[in-house]
């Protein structure tokens, strides 16, 4: 085998490995689907998903006046649906750890 072989080969070997380098992180980046971190609201709901480890303390905010709860990793529903009025939440942010 000569070198201007051996040198094909291994460019193809490295080709190929980048092909299913970039395939494999595709495979695993998340579903664009999944709840986003932090504060959001549904159509019903007004949500707090917490992506850190542990448990975060959060700074909950209304129309007049805040609150604040503990809530662990994942999705929390901070309000069920209903009309709230100036007990409407606006937003809700981390502050600590809890």
């Amino acid at each position: 085998m000569n070198s201007k072989s051996r040198t094909l080969k291994r460019a193809s070997a490295v080709g190929a490995a980048a092909i299913l380098g970039v395939a494999a992180l595709a495979l695993a980046a998340p579903a664009a689907s999944a709840a986003p971190c932090g504060y959001y609201k549904t159509a019903d709901y007004d949500m707090y998903n917490h992506c850190g480890p542990g448990n975060a303390y959060l700074q909950i905010d209304q129309v007049v006046g805040n609150y604040f709860q503990c809530v662990g990793p994942g999705n929390t529903i901070l309000r069920p649906p209903g009309d709230y009025g100036i007990w409407e939440i606006t937003n809700a942010f981390y502050l600590r750890r809890c």
